[in-house]
């Protein structure tokens, strides 16, 4: 499940392009390097890597998946996780599944795996952020929390406090009430100026 309640169509294509970069990076990375008897990999193509599995990870994060490669047990060795950590861990000793030895999963086949796992439920996500986006209601919700969020917003500012801590105290309550008293007040005089009301 996500991190972030509701994100924008916009942040969703921001971590899916995100994850998409880390994955060809990645790929680039394991066709140029496997199967060449230990060539060593282009510097440049291995920092490019790096440099991409971090916004990656963010990505990941925010989706609540998390890579672990549990090595096999005759390195004695404890589990591994995040993308930093076991994106080169295939040119470990024991690190591609122990050679012939064993049948141990390979890191970068569960790396792979997982990114296009992420992919398909960002997929998902925006799909469904798009369908409730499409309701009225949906952006009627929006405004009214802006509206009333609005006296926690000013008072965080002026009282340095976040406006999170204010609209879980006592006070969030009444300030909401108020809000919306004030505001439909303007609401109902504004109206009356248009129509003449009274």
């Amino acid at each position: 499940m996500p991190k972030s309640p509701d994100p924008s169509p916009r942040t969703i294509r921001q971590w899916n392009h995100d994850l998409v970069a880390f994955r060809d990076a990645y790929v680039t990375y394991l066709n140029d390097t496997l199967g060449k008897n230990g060539t060593p990999a282009l510097q440049a193509r291995r920092s490019e890597v790096v440099r991409l599995a971090q916004p990656a990870q963010v990505a990941m994060d925010e989706l609540g998946a998390s890579f672990v490669w549990l090595p096999p047990p005759i390195t004695q060795s404890g589990p591994m996780s995040g993308l930093l950590n076991t994106v080169f861990v295939h040119e470990t000793p024991f690190g591609d599944g122990a050679g012939a030895l064993f049948n141990w999963p390979k890191s970068y086949e569960g790396i792979i795996n997982l990114v296009d796992s992420c992919r398909a439920q960002l997929a998902t996500m925006d799909r469904e952020v798009r369908r409730r986006r499409r309701s009225p209601l949906y952006w009627g919700d929006r405004v009214l929390r802006a509206l009333l969020g609005f006296p926690a917003y000013l008072l965080g500012l002026i009282f340095g406090v976040p406006a999170s801590r204010i609209d879980d105290s006592v006070w969030g309550t009444s300030l909401r009430v108020a809000a919306f008293v004030v505001e439909t007040a303007l609401l109902v005089i504004g109206l009356n100026e248009l129509f003449n009301w009274f």
